[in-house]
This record gives structure tokens, sequence and C-alpha cells, in this order.
């Protein structure tokens, strides 16, 4: 207990004259300290990614969550190496963790994002004469020098952990976190008490490897189901067992889509959760013909006050 007292007070007392130092550099960088998420919006909310934390994104399947949060990891792979609000280089790789779409798909996502050509022309293998001399051109040069790392076929987050504490990533993208496998041994059979254990062990991990992780969930029936959108809906009984994953992220958004949205290639992101942070609620555009990505402004936005939210093109 002695020791337990003694390190408190030397680890409060150990950096103090250069905390207001560490302060003002972060003040100068708009309170970033560790990495941007590449949108204004976001970084302005929850102070871009920071090293320890959980940031979880939940949607229904086939919104655009496994987009939205590579998007995020490109936007990271374009900056690095990356000098911080500390003066430390950040020059480790994205480690990505794809447990619900195939090695093949994500790698497809990756692709088109970074050569932006058409996902949608990708997939078909429809490309324009012109996008498949940009395609061929990229995966020759740009590709080669991409930091994203995909992992395939790896469920368990032990092994998850192991292979982030051999490669020291920058950031780790888990996709489908829902279908992972506990470091801890569950209690019981429920999926309530196997999602509650991958929480915490989500949580502890993200700690000892002190980066940022960040992960995509599905919504709950009630949460798929909803056609009210405004400020009477509940972003966190949205999410599916949001009781258990709630509590140990640092920010969890919500993806949700009206038909006008749909019209117009966009989904709403709202904040459930927001440790540290302001709340969130935009409308971000999505389209996989032209590659479009960003956030859309004007009073019919997402954003339930109907002020301008900030447009942020990539």
């Amino acid at each position: 207990m002695n020791f337990s007292q003694d390190s408190a007070i030397e680890a409060l007392s150990k950096n103090s004259h250069s905390r207001f130092d560490e302060y003002t550099e972060a003040k100068s960088n708009k309170g970033i300290r560790y990495l941007p998420t590449g949108h204004k919006h976001l970084d302005d909310a929850f102070h871009g990614w920071e090293r320890g934390k959980v940031y979880g994104i939940a949607a229904r399947p086939g919104l655009g969550k496994t987009f939205l949060a590579c998007e995020h990891m490109v936007q990271i792979d374009r900056i690095l190496p990356y000098t911080n609000a500390k003066g430390e280089v950040i020059d480790g790789d994205i480690l990505v963790f794809s447990l619900e779409l195939t090695f093949d798909q994500i790698i497809r996502r990756f692709d088109s994002m970074l050569s932006k050509v058409s996902y949608h022309r990708l997939s078909k293998a429809t490309l324009t004469k012109a996008e498949e001399r940009t395609y061929s051109r990229y995966l020759r040069i740009s590709a080669k020098k991409s930091r994203i790392l995909v992992a395939d076929k790896v469920f368990s987050l032990a092994e998850m952990k192991a292979i982030a504490l051999a490669r020291k990533p920058s950031i780790i993208l888990i996709d489908g976190l829902y279908q992972a496998k506990a470091i801890r041994k569950v209690r019981g059979n429920s999926t309530h008490e196997h999602i509650l254990a991958i929480s915490r062990d989500l949580k502890i991990m993200a700690k000892e490897i002190d980066v940022p992780i960040v992960y995509t969930t599905q919504m709950n029936r009630e949460g798929e189901g909803s056609k009210k959108f405004d400020s009477s809906f509940d972003a966190q009984k949205a999410v599916a067992f949001s009781d258990a994953l709630v509590q140990d992220a640092d920010v969890l958004l919500v993806g949700y889509q009206t038909p006008e949205m749909k019209v117009r290639n966009s989904f709403g992101l709202q904040s459930a959760k927001t440790r540290d942070g302001d709340e969130l609620s935009c409308e971000y555009e999505l389209d996989l013909v032209d590659m479009k990505f960003g956030y859309k402004e004007g009073e019919d936005s997402a954003d339930p006050s109907g002020s301008a939210i900030p447009h942020v093109t990539f």
C-alpha cells in the first residue's frame, strides 16, 4: 500500500514543471495532443485521437460505418510521420483487424479511397479507362508507401494485443468488434456476458498498448428500425449491447439514415457518449461512385439545432 501511495505522489509531482508547457502546446494545436482525425468537426468535438482511448462507431449493416472507419485510417496514412503537440514523431503503422469483412473486401475499400477511383466500379471491375490508369499507377507506386497493415483471420483480442505489442502501431482499427474473442474467461454463455468481457478487455488493451483503438459494431433492432432521428432519438439505447459497450468507450458514435439522407448519399452521425469532449451531431457525405467524403452543411443537416456544419473535403 505504501509503495502504491508513494508512486502516485511521485507521478503527480515528477513532471509538474512541464505540464503547463504541454498545455500551451496543445492549445496551439487546437487541443489535439496525439493525432488529428482528419475531420475538423470531430477534432473540435473530442480533440482528435488520444492515446489509450477507445472509440466506437455503431450503425446498421450497409450504412457505411466500415467506410467511415477506413476513411479515418486513410487520413492518418496521409500524414504519417506526424509531429504532435508534444513534439513526438508518430510514425507507427496503422493496424487493421477485419472481423466482419473478408480480407479482399477491406483491401478493396482502402484501395478505392487511396487511389480515388470509384469503389462501385472497382468492385464490379468496370473502371473507366482513366480510372484503370489511375488504379494501376497507384498499385505500382502509392500503395507501396502506405502504412496500413490488414491482419486476416485474427479474432482473438489476445492475439491482436500480441501483434500490436510487436508492431507498435500509431492506431488500431477493429472492424466488427462484436465478433472478437475475449481475453478473460467469460462467465456464462450469454452474448451479453461475452460482449461485456470484450469491452473490458479492449479498454485495458488500449491503455497497455497506449494507442487509440477504433472499433465498429452494430445497432440493435430498435435502433435499426427507428424512423425518428431528432432530439428525442436515444443514441445510446440504439447500440447493440449498449450497457456493456457504453461504460468502457471514451467516444461512441452512432450512424443513422433518414430517407432524405439516402437520396443525397449521406448519413447522420450522433454521439452516444463523449468523455472529455463535446456532443457531436452532423451529416456525413458518402458517395462511393464519385468517392466524395465530408461533412455537409446547411439548415437541413443532421444538427438538431439547425446550425451549419463545417464542410470538409478529402
